[in-house]
Order: C-alpha cells, then structure tokens, then sequence
C-alpha cells in the first residue's frame, strides 16, 4: 500500500510539474549481505577496509540513499523513488 501511495505521490508532481527529474534507484536479491564483502565474496576485514577493496552492504546502501535525499531537499523539482523488490533473506 505504501508503495501505491509513493508511486501516485511521484506520478502526480511529474504531472503538475514539467521540469521534475525523477530517478528510479531499484534492488533485489541481496541474498543476505547485510555487511561488506571482497571482490570475492568473503566477509570484509579492517585491511580490505582500509585498501577499498569492500563492497557492498547495507550501510553503504543506506548512505547512498540519505545523501541522495539531502541533495534533493535543496531542489524541489529532483525526486528519488527507491524501489527494493525483496528476497533480501537466504534461507
């Protein structure tokens, strides 16, 4: 329900306003990995840290979506809609 609501939200300043920016960030199947991981899929460690060699993660996820978020509260007409289609968990 909440996603209808945000769509229509979104749909609805496309329409009101000609020169809105839309961007559509979307995930799926993130298979369980909450934290950073290498290149090669094994857990990050404070030495991979440090070289960059981390990937992933949900922080880094959460980060990027926030620092979107800020840029856009100084301009009105640029909105994010972030989608996340599931299967986060892996059983």
């Amino acid at each position: 329900m909440i996603f209808f609501i945000s769509l229509f939200h979104f749909l609805l300043l496309l329409f009101l306003s000609s020169a809105i920016q839309l961007r559509i960030l979307h995930t799926n199947d993130l298979h369980s990995r909450f934290d950073l991981v290498t290149s090669r899929g094994s857990r990050c460690r404070s030495k991979d840290s440090v070289r960059g060699a981390c990937f992933g993660g949900f922080s880094r996820l959460k980060r990027l979506v926030e620092d979107l978020q800020s840029s856009e509260s100084k301009d009105p007409y640029r909105k994010t809609l972030f989608l996340n289609a599931g299967d986060i968990f892996q059983v």
